[in-house]
């Protein structure tokens, strides 16, 4: 808690903190002075739960029942902060008494609460797609990682170790850093321009008429101003070719190995895709979803926007799930069509076929009093941000935290009841097939089909928020 609140200084708009000093931070040393850290468990160790509740507490040598202390020289003299995120998060090295260290991400001024309960339903998804023979043999699971709420606003993540985020690979984080991407390696002058002329495009669409706003405003709409949407993104998707399957040249270099890899991220898509439809996981763009450089699979990160929310921003997201033409061109020559479309109808058949489970453990998180139904401030700075800087994010924590206070105190308990009771019969209706709520249900096929259908349909994505790129 010392670290995720010790402020973040700025000399100028340039010259940003990179580290900080364990010891600068207000009670750190004194806290860490009086544990017994021999006698605390290391929080993001894996300790798989054993039946018979026996469990090893030496460290001597790590199995899966037992648990990993740490060591008397756990925390280091400093630890980084990471160069991006609207809440600049600390990353520090801990070690354990079994010789291993551990990497943690500590935030504050973010609710991680329900990212830690979504990653336990990701784990109940594992355990009923291992139950199942099909999906079992193809190996189709989620990528899960440890999440340990703190308090309110801040908590501990698990670093995921091998991995980088899929918009940095393929545009990088900057102006800069686009000149190695593979959109700034693979694609010519002659068929891309460069990523800040498509930037000032964006920015001369926002600001016609006069209007700072007004490309937000014309998607807000879900409207086309003189087809200037769908032209942009089609304009932008002929700048941008897909690459993405560059990837796989440049990491796996034995074929063998190649087409494995693409079928693991293939498959891992799949999985992500139909499970983040169902649980309404939004706010998708290319920096919360992570590929594993050695098993091409993905991992989904920050999941602020759960349960259909995302439709509730200020420019809703339309689609059910990302499958813009880069995710898309990973999956190799077939596309959409074979292996993708095959795995996302057994994923979607194993939670129909257990819709029940599904429906009872997503009740009881939904009718939780400390759930927000409403989208908060920061959750919209952070979905959909403007150009902010430190003292507008100031602002926007302490509006978010003045809206949660008055959420818990003051919102109509049956308004909520409504909203809960709404959400889950949409997720009924999903699990039953009803897209269209008048008509007829589809079948697991039929479903899978108009999924993909909307989720690569070009006057959908053109509406989308631009800094969520749809056209890569």
């Amino acid at each position: 808690m010392d670290i995720a609140y010790h402020p973040i200084k700025q000399k100028d708009k340039k010259q940003i903190q990179r580290h900080i000093k364990l010891a600068d931070c207000q009670g750190f040393m004194s806290h860490v002075r009086a544990a017994q850290l021999s006698l605390v468990p290391v929080p993001v160790a894996d300790v798989k739960v054993q039946k018979n509740t026996e469990y090893r507490l030496t460290s001597s040598q790590s199995t899966d029942n037992s648990i990993v202390f740490l060591s008397n020289d756990s925390f280091p003299t400093h630890c980084k902060i990471a160069p991006t995120g609207i809440s600049r998060p600390k990353i520090v090295n801990i070690r354990g008494e079994n010789g291993r260290t551990y990497k943690l991400l500590v935030k504050s001024g973010d609710d991680l609460r329900q990212d830690a309960v979504m990653e336990q339903l990701f784990v109940l998804v594992n355990e009923l797609l291992e139950s199942d023979e099909e999906t079992r043999k193809r190996n189709l699971r989620l990528r899960t990682y440890k999440v340990l709420p703190l308090s309110p606003d801040a908590g501990i993540i698990e670093w995921v170790e091998r991995t980088m985020a899929i918009g940095e690979y393929l545009h990088g984080l900057g102006n800069t850093a686009f000149v190695q991407s593979a959109h700034g390696r693979h694609n010519t002058a002659s068929h891309c321009r460069s990523y800040l002329d498509i930037v000032m495009k964006l920015k001369a669409l926002a600001d016609k008429k006069g209007s700072s706003k007004r490309l937000d405003k014309i998607s807000a709409r879900g409207g086309r101003e003189d087809d200037s949407q769908l032209s942009l993104y089609e304009d932008m998707c002929k700048c941008f070719p897909p690459v993405f399957h560059h990837f796989f040249f440049e990491m796996f270099h034995d074929p063998a190995i190649w087409y494995q890899r693409r079928l693991s991220y293939t498959r891992s898509v799949a999985v992500n895709s139909i499970v983040g439809y169902i649980m309404g996981i939004g706010d998708r763009h290319t920096q919360n979803i992570l590929i594993d450089k050695l098993s091409a699979e993905l991992i989904h990160i920050d999941f602020g926007i759960t349960f259909e929310q995302g439709k509730t921003l200020r420019i809703p997201e339309l689609v059910p799930f990302r499958l813009t033409p880069d995710i898309v061109d990973g999956m190799g020559v077939t596309g959409t069509k074979g292996v993708f479309e095959g795995c996302c109808e057994y994923t979607l058949k194993v939670l129909k076929d257990n819709s029940e489970v599904l429906l009872t453990i997503c009740e009881v998180f939904i009718h939780d009093p400390l759930y927000d139904w409403a989208v908060s401030p920061l959750k919209v700075e952070k979905a959909q941000p403007g150009d902010s800087n430190e003292d507008q994010i100031t602002k926007t924590r302490a509006r978010s935290h003045s809206f949660r206070k008055e959420s818990h105190t003051e919102r109509d308990v049956d308004t909520t009841t409504r909203e809960a009771e709404r959400t889950l019969i949409r997720l009924h209706q999903k699990l039953q097939g009803y897209e269209d709520p008048t008509g007829k249900s589809f079948s697991v096929n039929g479903q899978v089909k108009y999924l993909i259908k909307e989720a690569s349909n070009p006057e959908t994505l053109c509406k989308m928020y631009y800094g969520w790129s749809p056209f890569v």
